[in-house]
């Protein structure tokens, strides 16, 4: 039976991607993809303790980054160096995005930031082996992108990694009513973008029964054609804000109509269907992508 090759990758926040299993370096003797928890207890008897609180750990992984060629070893390191830099840029919090396939075609992507790397001269086989190390800022989490056709009232949508969701998309006059089925495995977030002319969006997620589990209303945000609402649920980028076409940003925090025991940046709960609704009022031409985070302990 052939064995599964893992791959492992670097990518940016552009999406461009280096590959560390390659003809000239590789990054092997990976450590520290597991999960530890950082655990809480109280003494209720003399030797027995209760668990009070419990949270997942920071992770920080381990590897060796080997440079094969001889001849160009010290020009890979510094080509690979600087694409890192790079990446960091991009980034106000100077993360990178480690990737890992062990098995299948399935990437899971962990924010990493770069802490440490040793640079040594060549070793007797001629290679320059360097020691990373690198300190995990995200659990372990895939990506589903959903393309959102507003011109298209129902069907399903397959993603890549054959998760199917159901959809509907209502138009009555300019009252845009979309409505989206979600089932994760696990906890998830979610970033939402929709382009077009529309005022007033309301963002609401129901559970199976029908209890509202999320409701986002921006009350009297206006946007016109060229204009980008971009909302994102995600720990470490919360928030609201208005795009125009030619890059500016606008916050939108200050808009939101806030419901009494109901999250406006809510978390998509695991283990049940559950809906996404999209309501906005004057809407033309609308285009949008809906970019859908499961988190996981360990991979």
């Amino acid at each position: 039976m052939a064995q599964e090759v893992r791959k492992v990758k670097l990518r940016n926040e552009s999406g461009q991607t280096i590959d560390c299993l390659f003809d000239r370096s590789f990054l092997n003797d990976l450590g520290g993809l597991g999960y530890d928890e950082d655990i809480s207890y109280i003494s209720y008897a003399d030797g027995f303790y209760k668990p009070i609180k419990r949270l997942t750990a920071q992770s920080s992984i381990s590897g060796k980054l080997s440079f094969l060629n001889r001849s160009t070893a010290y020009a890979d390191y510094r080509t690979l160096m600087e694409w890192i830099t790079r990446a960091e840029r991009q980034n106000d919090d100077g993360s990178i995005k480690l990737v890992y396939c062990p098995y299948g075609t399935k990437e899971y992507q962990k924010d990493v930031i770069l802490r440490s790397i040793s640079k040594g001269e060549l070793d007797t086989g001629g290679f320059l082996s360097c020691s990373v190390n690198f300190q995990g800022i995200t659990p372990w989490y895939v990506v589903d992108a959903l393309d959102i056709d507003f011109s298209k009232p129902t069907g399903n949508y397959t993603s890549r990694y054959t998760r199917t969701f159901t959809y509907v998309y209502l138009m009555s006059g300019t009252q845009l009513t979309a409505r989206i089925d979600i089932r994760n495995a696990w906890e998830g977030r979610y970033r939402l973008e929709v382009s077009g002319s529309f005022n007033t969006p309301i963002i609401e997620m129901f559970g199976a029964d029908g209890e509202l589990i999320g409701y986002l209303e921006l009350a009297g945000a206006s946007f016109s054609s060229g204009d980008t609402l971009v909302v994102s649920t995600m720990p470490s980028g919360i928030g609201a804000w208005k795009e125009t076409s030619g890059g500016t940003r606008t916050d939108l925090i200050d808009l939101i109509d806030i419901q009494d025991g109901v999250d406006a940046f809510f978390s998509i709960p695991a283990n049940q269907i559950v809906t996404l609704r999209i309501r906005a009022s004057g809407a033309t031409n609308l285009s949008g992508d809906l970019y859908l985070y499961s988190f996981y302990k360990t991979r």
